[in-house]
């Protein structure tokens, strides 16, 4: 991407028209203009203008200063604005983190140190009136050039900042790079020949992609399935089977809750409780329905299904189905039980992890339902299942994942009905909710097309359905 840093020493509609022709041409892809004196009528070139700093109209005689960032109109959305002042404007651009400045002559250190970068930035560009091998103007005292001398050094050094532009053809007009890019600048005639500062341009290089095995990617259900009554049934099996494998578990862990006497034991308990009952729910979506990540093309993902599976499971769920289910299902489903897995990425209390050592194992035949849900007579699976059914299905997921269509499909099943009554029954008598219930995804939408800004946004919080 190839980025031009003027000073124009005023702008005018003659020299924006030059800056806008040279967009339309594919000459340049963003222009950094300092010394723009606050133009008064940007709202004519709005398309091509993404950022300006922050203008504080001067009582005594005309502005000066001023910066204005223009750009070809499909950078739009590659653009952020994180931060302005009066003589900087810090953003993003392809993951990169720029900062442009400007600094007049007279400036005291003092006073540049409020517009110079607080964090690491990739770029650093604009007229700073120092050049580290060419003599400084004459009217630049040695109180005023010597603290920026020494400042600009320590930055570069703070930030890992090389100097691209320290040869005697650039002047005062400077471009300082991240040590991990390696570009040069170059010096051209000015953009319009009523400025005395010539046009330095350099390439920004493309922000190389973080390593494949350090991003995670985010899991998707085929949600389209649902609509088929075949899968959806199928999708019942297989919860009611993963149910009755760890049936007694989750009554063992709701009759602790009911004993235990520290509140940071209960929460442990609370969270494994959860974690362990979405996993359940995901291995069945993830067996049914089939996962996708959002990275991948609609012709790389695999939509093949189960044939094999029972369209329908009986309420006296016998043995043969169970094993028949399970012969044709995916692998995951024979890696019982899941919460001998599940608890090793969970992070509990010593308390919790001696009372899971401590669990016999468990015969579904003297299954011994847990006491908690006689406590909370008022919610019967009835009632769930009308406040799952009410749930708007337009509504987009949390970082679970588990849309509500999910657990719409679900609340058909009487055994999918009385485990959602256990696990709300829980939460109900220890007075708490699971941890993941408090982080949210938050998404910023923007309140106006052309609004890029964090403080013109709003912010959109998903979080899990059940909540």
């Amino acid at each position: 991407m190839k980025i031009y840093l003027q000073n124009m020493k005023g702008f005018s509609p003659e020299k924006l028209t030059s800056c806008i022709q040279l967009l339309d041409k594919h000459l340049a892809d963003m222009i950094v203009i300092t010394e723009s004196w606050h133009f008064s009528r940007y709202n004519t070139y709005t398309p091509y203008l993404l950022a300006t700093s922050t203008h504080v109209p001067r009582t005594n005689g005309p502005s000066a200063g001023g910066l204005a960032i223009l750009a070809r109109p499909n950078l739009r959305s590659s653009f952020t604005l994180l931060h302005q002042t009066t003589h900087s404007i810090t953003f993003s651009l392809h993951g990169h983190c720029l900062h442009a400045l400007y600094l007049p002559p007279s400036m005291p250190w003092n006073v540049c140190q409020q517009h110079m970068p607080k964090t690491k930035v990739s770029v650093l560009l604009g007229d700073i009136n120092y050049h580290p091998n060419v003599p400084s103007k004459k009217y630049i005292p040695s109180l005023i050039l010597d603290p920026r001398k020494q400042g600009i050094s320590d930055l570069c050094l703070q930030h890992d900042l090389n100097w691209i532009t320290d040869t005697p053809p650039f002047k005062y007009d400077h471009v300082l790079l991240d040590s991990s890019l390696f570009t040069t600048a170059n010096t051209h005639a000015p953009i319009h020949p009523k400025t005395d500062h010539h046009l330095v341009t350099f390439m920004l290089p493309p922000k190389p992609p973080p390593s494949p095995t350090s991003t995670p990617q985010a899991i998707r259900f085929n949600l389209k399935y649902l609509d088929e009554p075949l899968l959806a049934d199928q999708l019942i099996a297989c919860f009611e089977l993963l149910w009755n494998e760890h049936y007694q578990l989750m009554h063992f862990l709701s009759d602790q809750i009911m004993q235990s006497q520290d509140i940071s034991t209960t929460q442990d308990i609370i969270d494994t409780v959860y974690a362990l009952y979405m996993s359940l729910i995901s291995t069945c979506c993830e067996t049914i329905l089939g996962t996708y990540t959002p990275q991948q093309r609609c012709s790389e993902i695999d939509h093949s299904l189960n044939p094999a599976l029972p369209t329908t499971i009986p309420s006296d769920s016998s043995n043969e189905v169970n094993e028949e289910i399970a012969r044709h299902s995916s692998p995951m489903i024979h890696c019982f039980p899941l919460w001998k897995a599940l608890l090793t990425s969970i992070p509990t209390s010593i308390t919790l992890h001696t009372l899971i050592a401590s669990i016999p194992p468990f015969s579904t035949d003297k299954c011994t339902p847990s006491l908690i849900i006689h406590y909370f007579s008022f919610l019967t699976p009835e009632k769930i299942a009308k406040h799952i059914m009410k749930y708007p299905s337009a509504k987009t997921f949390g970082l679970d994942v588990l849309h509500s269509r999910i657990f719409k499909a679900l609340s058909s099943s009487t055994v999918f009905l009385s485990s959602m009554q256990l696990l709300f029954s829980t939460f109900l008598f220890s007075t708490l909710t699971p941890s993941m219930w408090n982080i949210s995804q938050i998404t910023p939408i923007p309140k106006k097309s052309d609004s890029f800004t964090p403080s013109s946004s709003r912010p959109i919080s998903l979080t899990p359905c059940l909540r």
